[in-house]
């Protein structure tokens, strides 16, 4: 693709012409030419009734009894930052982010909310320390590019519930699984790798917001978030149709329950939504994330552009070529209008089909609190090879999860199973399900409820395993025995 240098022609709602360092004055809705500093004040938020594509204010995930993070009542364990970038890596640009305070283990994401090149670009981050990232945009193509905004969160490693009732997990995961344009996001080829939250979330589909923490390829490539469940999601690289190649990199990932409501005295808005079919590519309409009246507060200072810091990902679910959350032009205090960005390398068309995209959007410069009454669990997330037991979500039930996850000792006879399938994992006839690819030569199978998948019995949950090859689960546990 040709190099981009001008703006396109795409709609763009009061975006600033160039960055500063300085604090904004009073709020204003006109143009104004320096990005702001300076945290919110402190807003009172309506709830809002929320048309479909708007997520609940009703938060769904309850809080952890486990204790704080840090010591004192509001502990920070996460902040919001946006960034005027002028031009890409290839070019030798990027920008050094320092935090407002240091973090154990910093999990950052990006999103670029503007559009003022219309060339195919996504944000890309590496150099994490406890302190401060490096901030860059690059092209597919490896060309310059218009300035553009860039907004960023970063959470400390682990399990939190937020003051305002979000509860929150962040990590990241090292792998060397693409996905190329034309594969199916989770076949053999692609093979992405399984990440399992700690707790499942209480909603079907957390907002997961995803981003590349490393640049060790030094060239192009996004990262793919697929197959998002309450209690975990697939994860790979997303190359597209760039022809593009990696020998590894670290994707981080912050899963955050979906909602409305206030932290620190600031309103946030959380959400998971799709069109329902209509396209979102390029050439299409974009994807309107409208925030209602979350952040319409003549007194909540919105920094320049007047709009919030937003995070946007893309679940990669419909469309093969690959794509990626980008701004379409449209990003105010209203609404933040999102296109699913494909490359130009192998071909021109960006049409595209109907994907979902999760979003959490602060006003600038957010400080985000824990709840001190409950907030981080011990670290880290779990894929593949070394998930303990028990395990809430994983649909067994075992040990004293009649206690702890009655989630997964619920009595599936009249619900998730295909007719005929038991309650318990018990061998049962091939015949009596609709999926018999699993048979084995006595016509018998594992109803794996889970997978919600017939499994030959030699590979269903509790057998013996040394690699998740051996699972029909494609999960060997820590204990040597297939989920």
């Amino acid at each position: 693709a040709a190099p981009s240098s001008a703006p396109s022609s795409s709609p763009v709602v009061v975006e600033s012409g160039a960055p500063s360092s300085l604090p904004s004055s009073s709020p204003v809705v006109a143009e104004s030419e320096s990005p702001s500093s300076v945290p919110s004040s402190s807003p009172v938020v309506t709830e809002s009734a929320a048309p479909s594509s708007t997520p609940s204010s009703s938060l769904s995930s309850p809080p952890s009894s486990s204790p704080s993070a840090e010591t004192g009542p509001t502990p920070v364990v996460g902040e919001t930052g946006r960034r005027y970038l002028d031009d890409t890596i290839d070019r030798g640009h990027f920008q050094t982010v320092e935090f407002s305070r240091e973090y154990n283990d910093p999990i950052v994401v990006a999103f670029i909310n503007s559009r003022r090149g219309g060339q195919s670009v996504s944000a890309r981050i590496r150099s994490v320390t406890s302190s401060s990232f490096e901030l860059f945009m690059q092209e597919p193509d490896n060309q310059n590019h218009a300035d553009e905004y860039c907004s960023w969160m970063v959470m400390e490693r682990g399990r939190h519930t937020l003051e305002g009732g979000v509860v929150v997990e962040a990590g990241s995961l090292d792998t060397d699984k693409i996905h190329v344009g034309g594969q199916g996001f989770t076949s053999q080829t692609t093979n992405p790798d399984d990440i399992y939250f700690q707790v499942a979330f209480a909603e079907p589909r957390p907002a997961v917001l995803h981003s590349l923490m490393t640049h060790n390829n030094t060239d192009w490539m996004a990262s793919l978030v697929t197959n998002v469940r309450s209690d975990g999601m697939k994860i790979a690289l997303e190359a597209a149709e760039s022809g593009k190649t990696s020998p590894g990199e670290t994707i981080g990932f912050i899963a955050m329950s979906t909602g409305i409501g206030v932290n620190n005295g600031n309103p946030f808005h959380i959400g998971v939504a799709n069109d329902g079919g209509a396209k979102d590519g390029v050439t299409d309409s974009p994807h309107v994330i409208d925030f209602g009246t979350t952040f319409v507060d003549p007194g909540l200072d919105l920094g320049t552009p007047r709009a919030p810091d937003v995070v946007v990902s893309l679940y990669g679910e419909g469309g093969t070529d690959g794509s990626w959350a980008r701004g379409s032009g449209v990003w105010s205090e209203e609404q933040q209008q999102v296109y699913a960005e494909e490359d130009q390398v192998k071909d021109s068309e960006r049409g595209h089909v109907d994907e979902t995209f999760a979003w959490a959007a602060f006003p600038p410069n957010s400080k985000i609190v824990a709840d001190p009454a409950g907030s981080a669990v011990a670290s880290g997330s779990f894929s593949g090879a070394a998930l303990p037991l028990p395990r809430c979500g994983d649909g067994l039930c075992e040990g004293d999860e009649a206690q702890t996850c009655p989630g997964d000792c619920i009595d599936y006879s009249s619900s998730a199973p295909p007719v005929g399938a038991p309650t318990t994992e018990a061998p049962f006839e091939c015949a009596d399900i609709e999926s018999s690819n699993m048979c084995q030569s006595n016509g018998q199978c594992i109803w794996h409820r889970a997978k919600k998948t017939c499994c030959a019995p030699e590979t269903g949950p509790g057998t013996s395993c040394s690699s998740s090859a051996d699972c029909c689960s494609d999960v060997c546990r820590g204990n040597g025995t297939c989920l």
